[in-house]
This record gives C-alpha cells, structure tokens and sequence, in this order.
C-alpha cells in the first residue's frame, strides 16, 4: 500500500516545521524529517509539489544564507533570557510563515487574475460566475 496523500493540515504542519527550521537546510534534511514528524515517508518530488512547502523551504534557504552572511559573534547571548530567546524564535518562525501566506496570496491573485481576463472575455457575467453551486441529490438510487 502506498503512502496517503498530504492532508492540508499536514501540508501546514510541514510548512510550520520548515518555517522553524534552524541550521542548514537541504531537501533530504526535510524528507528525514517530515518522515519523522508525520510518520509516513515522503519524497522530495512531493513535498516539492505543494507550493506551500516549496515557497516556505524556499524562504528557509534565503533566511539560511542572510544568516550566514550576517554571522556575528554571539558575545549578547549572555544578555538575553530564556524567555527572551523563546519569543525571538517564535517570531522568526511567525515572519517565515507570514512569507509563505504572502507568497500564497500574490500567486491567488494572479490566478483570479487569469480567470478576470478569461471570464470577460468569453462574456461571463459577474451574476453567473457569483451562482451558488446546485445542489445534489444524495437520495438513494431508484430501482
């Protein structure tokens, strides 16, 4: 039997886990992982497939080589508290999945975009496209 599809709330637990993530990052890190975490093994080419995980492990690496670029003594460790160091992660991780929504929300708005320029152009009026979807008949089958 194979392995089952990602859920959505599986696709946003990988996307939380990458937007976390500390250190290097590579796709076979994040397969071994996710392998982990979720308990079923994925592969690259799926994860990658989502674009929710591909922009946040995107956004991982930029993040990954700013810090690397950035690197500087940590001699103000010292200075900062448990609780401090607690809240400054978290909001790392909140900037890295607030990239992802970013990311997801400009490729939806190109893609009502398209669908503006199609619908106009076939004479779709904003009536027919706002139709509520017809209902369906989950009466049992005539015999």
């Amino acid at each position: 039997m194979g392995t089952p599809n990602l859920t959505f709330e599986n696709v946003q637990r990988v996307v939380r886990l990458i937007a976390s993530w500390e250190g290097k990052i590579t796709w076979e890190l994040v397969v071994d992982k996710v392998s982990l975490t979720l308990r079923q093994t994925y592969s690259r080419q799926t994860l990658q497939s989502h674009f929710s995980i591909k922009v946040a492990f995107q956004n991982a690496k930029v993040r990954q080589r700013r810090k690397s670029a950035n690197a500087q003594p940590k001699t103000k460790q010292k200075d900062v508290t448990a609780e401090m160091a607690a809240a400054l992660s978290r909001i790392e991780v909140l900037k890295a999945e607030l990239e992802v929504s970013k990311s997801e929300n400009t490729k939806h708005m190109q893609q009502f975009a398209v669908w503006l320029f199609n619908s106009r152009r076939r004479g779709v009026s904003e009536v027919e496209l706002n139709q509520p979807l017809p209902l369906i008949n989950r009466g049992a089958s005539e015999k």
